[in-house]
């Protein structure tokens, strides 16, 4: 999760600019004729007579006039053109060096051949004749003539090809860190009365420096007592693992500070409502913000104060809360309540953490919109609210199913879920929307993982040891 942006950045401009050489590749394949091509390095030698120093650089402009391409045609009995000689002809020099490479392209090997051996035969002469000098130019390495054709220039294509792709990508990725949102005050900025009353600090506070069992606070040694005692009781067949020590959920090795953020979040929720039993609904605007971990370490940090907890997965999509649990797809749960096969009692789960139970998605694979929106579904969820002290169901993201909607006739609470720097602006804003068109307020936002958020979070842990033994009060172990 820590470095999850920073890839996505680097695979998107891998992926423009691979693409973008592709493209070039294939321009390259379809306008650059594929010619036989021969080198020849000569060298000027010096000579004490001459009034004047030459160096490979002078010769090219020399070499490469107009009457230097006469003088070959002529020599080749006007065969080829001046024009066609000079598209065929090229020579590479170094200003500083008396080397110098000539070069002939053509589409037959027969007059790349010819034309070399023309040009060696009357370099000397010509050169001296040019320039009223006499200069020695030395043959160093014959032209080489090759078997097979090549594009000259394809790779250099190719390589600047990939330029364009990588702007775009770059692009792109400013556009998009101009849009996300970062902080509480970009949503704030959006929606000003709708409030944001969680903030939840990234994940590697979950394992990372100073642990909840390093905290000597009462609220850090109840909560060590409660999952070193684990309550276990009719743990479904297909459990397979102790969801504990998932990297991402609160356990007995948690960081206080990830704790405390959803401590606070339990707070501002008794805060908006003075009824002791509440359905709380949490959706978001796209996948990957981070809902169902939330919805989940939600349950564990309210079901370790003593409150009993049922969450709901309503993910029929996905079903990533059960997932998260380690319990299998294919177990009866929220499909079947909906479709009248079992009793909402009937589906509900115990999990390893005390007071703590779910329901899963269940196992159905049509379309769940029909299924959430009958009223036998919404009467036996709240029917349940006489049960358990809390409720909070996990929907998929509204932008892509409105399956959300269909629960929010239920719900006590809503709350939005929008990860910093990841969450698109237009995309919290579709979201609010599709709320507002259906005339359902939102109680308000949770900003989840927030980087660098440990220093954001002193305030709390203060405030939570003043007021261990209101919390001691509470436990129940």
């Amino acid at each position: 999760m820590k470095y999850y942006n920073l890839i996505k950045k680097l695979l998107l401009v891998l992926s423009f600019a691979v693409c973008s050489m592709i493209i070039g590749m294939i321009c390259g394949l379809l306008f650059i004729k594929p010619v036989y091509c021969s080198e020849a390095q000569y060298y000027i030698s010096e000579n004490s007579n001459n009034n004047a120093v030459y160096s490979s650089s002078d010769l090219k402009n020399i070499i490469l006039s107009d009457n230097f391409y006469t003088t070959v045609s002529h020599k080749l009995k006007n065969k080829y053109a001046t024009g066609k000689l000079k598209n065929m002809i090229d020579i590479d020099t170094d200003r500083s060096s008396m080397f110098f490479i000539l070069r002939v392209s053509s589409e037959k090997s027969s007059e790349v051949f010819e034309i070399h051996k023309t040009i060696e035969t009357m370099i000397n002469s010509f050169v001296s004749d040019s320039t009223g000098e006499f200069l020695s130019i030395e043959l160093v390495e014959s032209a080489v003539f090759p078997k097979n054709k090549h594009r000259k220039g394809l790779g250099l294509v190719c390589l600047f090809s990939t330029l364009p792709g990588v702007c775009i990508a770059g692009f792109m990725i400013l556009k998009n860190k101009n849009n996300n949102i970062i902080s509480e005050n970009d949503i704030q900025k959006l929606f000003p009365v709708i409030p944001v009353i969680a903030r939840i600090p990234d994940y590697s506070m979950v394992t990372e420096k100073k642990y909840i069992s390093e905290n000597n606070s009462e609220f850090s040694k109840i909560f060590r007592q409660i999952t070193a005692n684990l309550h276990f009781e009719q743990i479904p067949a297909n459990k397979t693992t102790n969801p504990a020590i998932s990297p991402v959920m609160i356990n007995k090795s948690t960081k206080s500070d990830f704790i405390f953020a959803f401590r606070d979040f339990h707070t501002e929720i008794k805060k908006l409502s003075e009824s002791p039993k509440k359905i709380i609904l949490i959706s978001s605007s796209v996948n990957g913000e981070g809902k169902s971990v939330i919805v989940a370490n939600l349950g564990i940090s309210m079901a370790a104060e003593g409150k009993k907890v049922l969450i709901i997965d309503a993910n029929m999509h996905n079903r990533r809360l059960t997932k998260a649990f380690e319990l299998s797809t294919d177990l009866p749960g929220l499909a079947e309540v909906a479709a009248g096969i079992l009793e909402a009692k009937e589906a509900i789960m115990i999990t390893e953490y005390r007071s703590l139970y779910i329901m899963t998605a269940g196992n159905y694979s049509g379309n769940p919109l029909g299924l959430l929106t009958r009223s036998e579904t919404l009467s036996s969820i709240y029917d349940l609210k006489s049960i358990f002290d809390y409720i909070i169901i996990d929907t998929p993201p509204l932008n892509a199913f409105p399956d959300a909607l269909a629960l929010t006739g239920v719900s006590d609470q809503i709350y939005l879920t929008a990860r910093s720097n990841f969450t698109a602006e237009t995309s919290l804003i579709n979201c609010v929307r599709s709320f507002q068109l259906s005339d359902i307020k939102i109680s308000g936002f949770i900003l989840n993982d927030i980087q660098n958020a440990e220093n954001k979070n002193d305030n709390l842990k203060n405030l939570y040891s003043k007021e261990k033994s209101h919390f001691t009060t509470k436990f129940h172990i």
